[in-house]
């Protein structure tokens, strides 16, 4: 059974300040409050075959590797390691899109196939799902503070005055 979440925010930056932060794949570990390190794990820190380790700050880890690449827009994410319970496949896509010269938005995409019948359903709907929408929320609010100010992120987001640009 599929489960996808979308999340969305406009924010008052231009498009090439936001992808220039994104198209680095290692550097996830500055703008998302949830990844203590992102080391990349191949020889390649953009486009696809890239591969990084997501370190979190329970200890618990997952690898992810770009299956598709659009220079200037965004990517693609296969999870090809993870500690999810019933979680069969899983893939991400994060992108920005120009609104005007100094808008833009940032998507963030999940998908992921539940197994283990009804029980794998009611963890994926109830405990998986709005988890995870929670996650990426945070993850492109910290993406655009990150490129708006070049202040990392530790393990949370910055107070709701600091993201005023957020539309």
């Amino acid at each position: 059974m599929a489960l996808n979440i979308k999340n969305t925010i406009r924010v008052n930056l231009p498009h090439n300040q936001v992808w220039e932060v994104l198209k680095n794949f290692g550097d996830l570990d500055k703008y998302a409050p949830t990844i203590m390190s992102s080391p990349i794990l191949n020889d390649k820190n953009s486009g696809v075959g890239s591969i990084r380790k997501c370190i979190f700050f329970n200890d618990s880890d997952m690898t992810e590797e770009i299956t598709e690449f659009q220079e200037g827009r965004g990517y693609k994410i296969k999870i090809t390691e993870h500690q999810m319970p019933f979680v069969s496949d899983n893939f991400e896509e994060i992108y920005v899109e120009r609104i005007d010269d100094n808008t833009s938005e940032i998507n963030m995409l999940v998908n992921f196939d539940m197994s283990g019948g009804p029980l794998g359903w009611l963890v994926g709907s109830f405990m998986l799902k709005p988890m995870m929408s929670s996650v990426t929320m945070k993850i492109i609010k910290g993406l655009a503070y990150y490129a708006k100010t070049g202040n990392e992120i530790s393990d949370k987001l910055p107070e709701k005055g600091e993201l005023k640009f957020i539309q």
